[in-house]
């Protein structure tokens, strides 16, 4: 059954068919009609052949480090609610932090045409995401493109002042030995993390070069947790740590759990990225908002906007997070 073969059967035009199935206004007559033989042949649109007519598939890519990631997942929850209602659907596809499965999986978005690639990046494939943005509208999640020929839109929160927040919590409630559970360097937002909390140890003037609180992962749950283990068996074990995103959180506590390490009496903890459901749990840590909903829009309007427009300036969609407290944190005895 085609598009043709409807409207001969109808007695209608294949304009008429073709308004009625892109949900335009048709008489309602001949909508009932159309939509009876619709039924009664169980006839589906071929996607490919429009998407060869409007030079369009109606599809966005949102490719990301770490689908297991509770944050990633409600973002992603966000972006297809606000594009289903624009007529488009969305293709998720999980790195796991690889390089080259990134690159396998955008070298496949970019095959089925889709519309345009939201994009968590690695940060390993720089030169190539540079090239197809050339080509395909790309907005970046919170890891930035640093090349100048980069072309697109970025979206992420202030990642400077969300940390400095979050450490300099830690400082009021008296800790200086404080752990940091940080992510590759490779990576803008994690720099960005990272330089919020050494300004403050240089405000309080005992920055280190070589600070031995200070353990790099990769931002999985499985660095996470080797990392509270490296810090929390050594000599002199700090006595707050914070963990820049909420895979790292997560493998954390695992290990305190495991250990027995009671919070916030033997060691305190905060994250950076809003803990959902945090008012739930009786361990509660402090934590700086990823809101997920401001976040998601900025997404979905990027990206529609610059499906309309391919050729719109590069800009940035920065949002401003604040402070949430919670129960994780002791305050020392000499404050």
């Amino acid at each position: 059954m085609t598009i043709q073969d409807i409207a001969r059967e109808v007695g209608v035009s294949v304009a008429t068919v073709s308004r009625f199935i892109n949900n335009k206004k048709v008489n309602s007559d001949n909508a009932n009609k159309i939509q009876s033989i619709i039924n009664k042949y169980n006839y589906h649109p071929n996607s490919i052949a429009q998407s060869l007519k409007n030079n369009s598939t109606k599809t966005i890519g949102f490719l990301v480090s770490d689908i297991s990631n509770d944050y990633l997942i409600s973002l992603g929850k966000i972006i297809e609610d606000i594009v289903n209602k624009n007529g488009y659907n969305i293709i998720v596809c999980s790195t796991d932090g690889l390089a080259e499965r990134e690159l396998a999986y955008l070298k496949m978005l970019v095959s089925k045409k889709v519309d345009v690639i939201i994009l968590n990046t690695t940060g390993l494939n720089g030169e190539y995401v540079v090239k197809i943005s050339q080509e395909i509208p790309i907005v970046l999640l919170h890891r930035r493109n640093m090349d100048p020929s980069f072309k697109g839109d970025f979206v992420d929160c202030d990642n400077y002042h969300g940390s400095f927040l979050l450490t300099e919590h830690l400082f009021s409630l008296g800790h200086r030995k404080i752990g940091c559970i940080s992510g590759p360097l490779g990576l803008s937002n994690a720099q960005e993390r990272l330089k919020g909390f050494e300004d403050v140890l240089k405000k309080y003037d005992i920055y280190q070069k070589k600070n031995p609180y200070l353990v790099h992962t990769n931002f999985t749950y499985e660095d996470g947790y080797k990392a509270a283990a490296q810090l929390l068996t050594s000599r002199n074990r700090p006595t707050a740590i914070i963990t820049m995103n909420n895979s790292t959180m997560l493998g954390a506590l695992k290990y305190f759990r495991e250990q027995n390490v009671k919070i916030p009496e033997e060691c305190s903890i905060a994250n950076f990225g809003t803990i959902r459901h945090n008012e739930l749990y009786y361990v509660r840590p402090s934590y700086i908002t990823l809101d997920t909903g401001e976040i998601g829009k900025m997404l979905a309007e990027a990206a529609l906007s610059r499906i309309k427009n391919f050729d719109l300036g590069n800009r940035d969609y920065i949002y401003k997070p604040y402070l949430v407290i919670g129960n994780a944190e002791k305050k020392l005895g000499c404050c």
